[in-house]
Parts: structure tokens; sequence; C-alpha cells
């Protein structure tokens, strides 16, 4: 970890660090370690920036790995992503108003975008146990699963789709509502004859900064209209639409729902090993299967397409 510690006092800690240097790509009892190191070289708050920006990976050893990503996932799965989203999520709020000269100046207050959490779950290259059981004369007869190193690396590679297609919906609407908050924030206040004036105007030019399928209803700043939009606990808000897409599209198509094959019995026993079966890993990649996402809901929504409607402003890729 001595070059974990070089890269904390050199500052240059983010999402992108290499894995190895990443505590969030360790196993997680390397991550404290890992974290340690850290904060002795950088300090308390570079292990909260790391931390808030960490993805955790649990890669699980046979005989039980597989069995244990079941238990969490509830499923049949051979991988398993879960995601933790805070609840706070970037709002438009103003300050306070001021005189200035020309009437009354007003600015929203800087926000943030809160980052995910992910656990990645996915079966290290083995014999892992799918079923216990035994013949009426006592005899072995589980079910085994031969996971190859090849098939650990793709699975992995099919949860890290998860991650990186929900980093995309996440960008793609708590960042965009922070980067056109905060442009305003850091810029001149917006004047007007009255503080109510103000108020308005500072709203309408915040709502058209975004592109039509985040534009909140209304007249007047409201947190309800702007969860309405990108709240993490409406079903129905832009936001929840595009985190959930990478469930629909991969997991309930089956893209992510390889076979167990039988290859041969051990006695009473049988051996799978993992094949195609339905499965697509890898499939589509993340930026294309969100920017479809994102047009399928711009096109049930009615909102004009155009340069306004695209993902990122005028067609900008995250990546």
């Amino acid at each position: 970890m001595k070059a974990a510690s070089a890269l904390a006092r050199s500052g240059s800690i983010g999402r992108h660090v290499i894995e190895g240097l990443n505590p969030g790509r360790l196993p997680v009892g390397a991550r404290a370690t890992a974290l340690a190191d850290i904060g002795a070289a950088a300090g308390n708050g570079a292990v909260v920036e790391l931390v808030s920006r960490a993805r955790t990976d649990f890669p699980l050893d046979p005989p039980q790995g597989v069995r244990e990503i079941r238990r969490i996932g509830g499923g049949g799965q051979l991988g398993h992503c879960r995601t933790f989203m805070p609840a706070d999520p970037p709002l438009f709020r103003l300050g306070n108003p001021e005189t200035v000269e020309g009437g009354v100046g007003i600015r929203p207050r800087r926000t943030r975008a809160p980052e995910f959490d992910f656990h990645v779950r996915y079966p290290m290259p083995g014999r892992h146990l799918l079923y216990e059981s035994r013949t009426a004369e006592g005899a072995e007869a589980n079910i085994w699963l031969e996971v190859s190193s090849d098939w650990s690396n793709r699975l992995k590679g099919g949860e890290e789709e998860h991650v990186e297609d929900q980093s995309i919906a996440r960008t793609d609407t708590w960042g965009r509502v922070t980067e056109a908050a905060n442009r305003l924030a850091d810029g001149p206040p917006i004047v007007a004859p009255s503080p109510d004036e103000a108020r308005r105007a500072a709203w309408t030019r915040f709502v058209a900064s975004l592109p039509p399928l985040l534009r909140p209803d209304g007249a007047e700043p409201t947190e309800e209209a702007q969860l309405a939009k990108w709240g993490p606990e409406v079903r129905t808000s832009v936001f929840r639409q595009l985190v959930g897409e990478s469930k629909r599209a991969r997991d309930d198509s089956q893209w992510h729902t390889p076979s167990a094959d039988l290859d041969h019995m051990e006695g009473a026993a049988e051996v799978r090993v993992v094949g195609d079966g339905s499965s697509r890993i890898p499939g589509p990649r993340p930026p294309e299967l969100m920017q479809a996402a994102w047009d399928r809901l711009a096109s049930t929504a009615g909102s004009p397409r155009g340069s306004g409607e695209e993902r990122r402003g005028g067609g900008g890729r995250r990546r």
C-alpha cells in the first residue's frame, strides 16, 4: 500500500484510480487496510472523499460463493450488483434576495449530486455448490457448478455493466441538475424589480437550461416539482426510470442469465458448467443503452427532439 500512500499525498485520488489502488475495487477485507493507509497519508478528508466514490467488490470463493450471491440477490443469478442511492438528490434552492443596482438580485445556492455506492458480487473460478442432496442410501447427490476463469471475468463484467449504466443515469439526471444550478449560483445575480419577480426569473432560467425531459412543472420553484422529475423515491421520475433501465434491459431480458449445463456425473452428484444460455455478456455498451432509454422516455413524454434533448446537451458522451 506504499503506492496508495503516495497517491493519497499527491491528491490524485479519484473515481477512476487504477485497480489495486482504489480500495473499493479490493476485496472487502483488504479495503480497511487500504483506507487506513490513505487516511494516515492524506487525512480523514481524503478517506471520506474516496469512500463516497468507491465501489466495493466481493469476489466470492467456492464452494459457497454462488449460494451467497443467490442468498443476497434472492434469485438464480450468478452475479449481483446492489446499488445504494442517497435519499438527498440535488435541488434548486434560492439564496436570500439582496438590493443591487437595477432592483433586487438573487442567486441559487450551490448544490451537489451525491454518488451511488455499488456492491458487486461475482464467483471466483472453481467448483461451487448449487444444491445439497443425498440419495435414499445416503450417498452424496449434490449439484455442483464449475466456474471457469473466463466465466468469472465475464460475470464480473456483467455486473460492471450495471455499475456503468446506473452511473450514467445519475450523471444524466442529478449531474445535469447540479451543473445547471451551480452555473447560475456561480454567475452574476439574476436581477428583477422585486424579490418575487427575481425568484421566478431565476427558476425560469434554471428550468430552461435543462433538457426538456428533466424540466419541472410550474412557474415557481418547488421541491415537489423537482422530485417529480429526479426524485429517488418517485417511481415515475425520469431518474428512477433511467436507473431501472439497467435491470429491465439486462436482467429481465435474460442477458445476464447464463445456463448451468450438465457436464458429467460423479456418482449421484451432478457437475455442471456455465454456458451461454440466453446471456449476452458483454451486452450493449452502457452509453448506447442509456441513450436509447433516454430517447424512449423523451418520446413517451412527447418532448421535442433536437439538440436540447440529447442526454448531455448537444449529444456529448459521459465517457
